[in-house]
């Protein structure tokens, strides 16, 4: 049996509308992915006391505006994105749909980990999407993401919220969450700890190969409510949607990746509107997540704290602002990040050393070699 489409070509050829065919996964992960882009200038802002402005995709996504879309902190492959943003906005399907009340904030450095990005899609069948972004490329997010390690809550779960009680207090009719990598995880703490009146209006959440939530927020019967109207999706040999969830609970589907390159939502494989489902996960993926749950639960929650803060002390000495610039300000600043990591206290730098220890041999001993992938 033909293994599927790529996402992209998937969007690009579907003709019908929302009315037509109802929402689903495959569209979840498509506006989930348009919300990655930079959309800050082409997508207005939430206005007080002012009624939403929308704006089509097909205008969003034209030619002229496909530089635009890579911005600073925005996960871009020039060849594949400016492709799948040309196929979202010259499809029947997506190009009506409107977009609007985009935020897009990071914290300065020297504060908390902050990075926290949202839009709402109006899909024209009088439902709106709400699609929180995953990390992005800067060092803030990142710090953020590894703050989920150790923290009870942290700040872009609290913005989540609020972005979510704003988008229903100006938009009407039922409501449709989600999210791609952590964007999957606010989209489930967001519902969860939202008002009723909104949590009663939100028909599916989406998380799409984010981690679950923390194990005090799923007792208790306000998460099994929410588990019922849960759409978790995983690639099948991609490890990081398995952190804090049952994969019982996931929807497995097949993806032309392997480990974190299955991670993107454009890797996994479209049949008929429908990811391709996979018989189950990849061995050594069930494996990995495994080493890694068991690691993480036997590293003391000050050790976990304490190793991402020096980490990232140590990467911020380098004055990089993101992902794409570290490896060669490491590099070119090779004195001042040997200088940050000396002025560390001394249990610092034996943490940092006994930590990375630690995690590269528990992931050795699960992941040798990549294996082939199936559908």
């Amino acid at each position: 049996m033909r293994a599927g489409l790529p996402l992209a070509r998937a969007a690009s050829l579907e003709q019908r509308s929302f009315d037509e065919l109802a929402f689903g996964d495959v569209d979840a992960a498509v506006l989930a992915d348009i919300g990655r882009f930079a959309l800050t200038g082409l997508v207005a802002a939430p206005a007080h006391d002012e009624a939403p402005r929308w704006t089509p995709l097909s205008a969003i996504l034209s030619e002229r505006h496909l530089d635009a879309l890579k911005g600073d902190h925005c996960f871009w492959n020039p060849r594949v994105d400016r492709a799948f943003a040309r196929s979202v906005g010259a499809s029947a399907r997506y190009g009506a749909v409107l977009a609007g009340l985009h935020v897009d904030e990071r914290s300065a450095r020297g504060e908390p980990a902050r990075q926290f990005s949202a839009t709402t899609f109006c899909l024209g069948d009088g439902t709106h999407f709400v699609a929180y972004r995953g990390t992005d490329l800067s060092l803030t997010g990142w710090k953020e993401d590894f703050d989920m390690l150790c923290e009870e809550d942290i700040p872009s779960q609290h913005d989540a919220l609020a972005y979510l009680h704003d988008a229903a207090r100006v938009v009407d009719g039922p409501l449709r969450v989600g999210g791609h990598s952590k964007g999957g995880t606010l989209a489930e703490h967001a519902v969860l700890h939202a008002h009723p009146d909104v949590r009663a209006r939100v028909e599916t959440v989406y998380n799409l190969d984010g981690p679950g939530l923390r194990a005090a927020d799923r007792e208790g019967e306000p998460y099994r409510r929410m588990q019922a109207r849960l759409h978790k999706v995983i690639p099948r040999s991609s490890f990081y949607g398995l952190l804090f969830t049952d994969p019982a609970s996931c929807r497995i589907v097949a993806s032309s990746g392997w480990g974190l390159a299955a991670h993107p939502p454009g890797t996994w494989h479209v049949r008929t509107h429908a990811f391709v489902p996979a018989p189950s996960l990849s061995p050594r993926t069930a494996s990995a997540a495994a080493q890694l749950q068991a690691w993480l639960a036997e590293l003391p929650l000050e050790e976990r704290r304490g190793f991402i803060d020096d980490a990232f002390a140590v990467l911020s000495s380098t004055g990089a602002d993101t992902l794409a610039g570290l490896p060669f300000r490491l590099v070119a600043h090779a004195k001042t990040t040997a200088r940050a990591y000396c002025a560390l206290p001394c249990e610092g730098r034996r943490r940092l050393r006994r930590v990375t220890r630690s995690f590269v041999g528990r992931l050795a001993a699960s992941v040798a070699r990549p294996e082939h992938v199936r559908p």
